[in-house]
């Protein structure tokens, strides 16, 4: 195996370990704490549902999850989990996907203000 082989191979094994995939044309994907197996979300805060199974059977093909938007102009999506259904705003998804829980009594901001803009 030579070097460049070699350091591919330990970059999958790291990406692997940390929970992390990657798909269509290289965007990083990783699931959502609490619904490992069911959603994905990327650095961008495209949500993916992933396919479901039940038996041989498909019950649900991936998909893309199309946000919706609150009063206040923030983007959420709506993910299930054992039949319920449960909004989250998609920056916090981001935040406690990529980052880590959020502290109690913090809030999490945009950093130029602006609630479309979900980039870390």
């Amino acid at each position: 195996m030579n070097a460049i082989a070699k350091r591919c191979a330990e970059i999958v094994l790291t990406v692997k370990a940390k929970g992390l995939l990657f798909r269509n044309g290289g965007f990083m994907f990783k699931d959502i704490p609490g619904y490992e197996g069911l959603y994905v979300i990327n650095e961008s805060g495209v949500v993916k549902s992933l396919p479901r199974k039940k038996g041989p059977v498909s019950v649900k093909k991936e998909m893309i999850l199309k946000p919706d938007t609150d009063t206040r102009g923030y983007s959420r999506v709506t993910l299930c989990k054992n039949g319920k259904a449960k909004r989250f705003l998609l920056h916090r998804l981001m935040y406690t996907t990529f980052v880590g829980p959020i502290p109690l009594g913090y809030e999490i901001h945009h950093k130029d203000f602006n609630p479309n803009n979900h980039a870390l």
